[in-house]
């Protein structure tokens, strides 16, 4: 069975969180205990993730009135623990080194991958708006993890959740829109939460040339494949030069919903 989500944009960038409804367990299942999150933030940490990749190309936004930067790169876990709550902030800067983002999208200026396990890689993605004329001439990523678990697996939530995308159903339209078709597999006990999906576009070299976050996919739980499912990207997101066959996503699933009440200096997926 086929489902189409849709990615709504009211003005600026929003992500709506769709929550995940889990089921912790029946008579008949399995035991299974996710997880508990850090209840303390710690301080951040940005050693143990390194950028692999990055890469950015200008984009038309909001009906063609605004100059954007599509934004996308390749996080690395280089430890043996568990990266809980990376907290990715982005920025573009003019070419007299001053930030062009609009002040208004302030908020959307850092994105949090929940679990990165010990080894893996994982896309993220990012579109800032800026002025009409603002042209962006250079960006910066940093990353930093909120808090470290140890090594688990599928019995506490801490299992790999993977995308695999149709390429022959995903294609990008010449509005800079892009439908995106894919199937979600989780290797978890449980379904978790979801934090949005990450998008990294590739030109027909693989280079990477932007990126972004959209809805989420169901965190579905183990031997439950999700789709394939559809996201449709708002128009004025997507680089012309990418090659949809070459896109990396990832989906973000956490151990816990994302707190109600956030401030506009937390990430804001």
């Amino acid at each position: 069975m086929r489902r189409t989500l849709m990615w709504a944009t009211l003005g600026v960038l929003t992500l709506p969180i769709a929550i995940a409804a889990c089921d912790r367990g029946t008579d008949d299942a399995e035991p299974c205990k996710l997880a508990t999150p850090p209840s303390a933030v710690a301080h951040p940490d940005p050693s143990g993730v390194t950028v692999t990749e990055q890469g950015w190309s200008t984009v038309r936004t909001d009906g063609n009135h605004y100059l954007g930067v599509s934004i996308g790169l390749m996080l690395k876990n280089t430890t043996d623990r568990v990266a809980y709550h990376t907290r990715v902030a982005f920025q573009a800067l003019g070419a007299s080194g001053a930030s062009v983002v609009l002040e208004s999208q302030a908020k959307y200026q850092v994105v949090e991958v929940p679990i990165l396990l010990p080894g893996a890689t994982i896309a993220v993605g990012n579109t800032l708006i800026a002025g009409e004329e603002s042209a962006t001439d250079r960006i910066s990523v940093t990353p930093a993890v909120t808090s470290w678990l140890p090594t688990g697996g599928p019995d506490n939530g801490l299992a790999p959740v993977t995308a695999t995308i149709d390429a022959r159903a995903s294609k990008r339209s010449d509005d800079g829109a892009a439908a995106v078709t894919m199937t979600v597999h989780s290797g978890n006990c449980d379904q978790l939460f979801t934090r949005g999906t990450a998008y990294v576009w590739r030109d027909s070299t693989g280079k990477i040339v932007g990126g972004q976050i959209g809805a989420g996919a169901d965190c579905a739980k183990s031997g439950a494949n999700l789709g394939p499912v559809t996201f449709h990207l708002d128009e004025g997101r997507v680089p012309a030069i990418v090659d949809m066959t070459r896109t990396t996503v990832s989906p973000y699933c956490d151990l816990s919903n994302r707190p109600s009440g956030a401030t506009s200096a937390e990430p804001f997926n």
